[in-house]
């Protein structure tokens, strides 16, 4: 997986397969002019959730937000294989 060292929700995130060949990437192209790293793709696991459509499924990701170096919150997004900003968020807040 290619992504920017900055960027946000999924924007210019590029998925590729074992021998090199790009198989997914998001619509979005804001960061492309950032540094990029390289990370081991692992797919999202699958979850059915509830939301005012009605029941759907889609990939999660749990992610952690630090403030100041520390520990400040964690965030559940739910959505297509690459998270972006039309994927369902739920903000859980950590007292310090």
């Amino acid at each position: 997986m290619k992504k920017p060292v900055f960027g946000r929700e999924g924007n210019t995130v590029e998925i590729y397969g074992p021998n090199g060949t790009k198989i997914m990437e998001d619509a979005g192209k804001d960061y492309t002019n950032y540094p990029s790293l390289y990370q081991e793709f692992v797919e999202l696991p699958v979850r059915e959730f509830q939301s005012l459509k009605g029941r759907q499924q889609g990939h999660y990701i749990i992610g952690s937000f630090l403030l100041n170096g520390r520990a400040g919150a964690l965030g559940i997004r739910i959505g297509n294989a690459i998270t972006d900003n039309l994927s369902y968020f739920l903000p859980v807040g950590m007292g310090t």
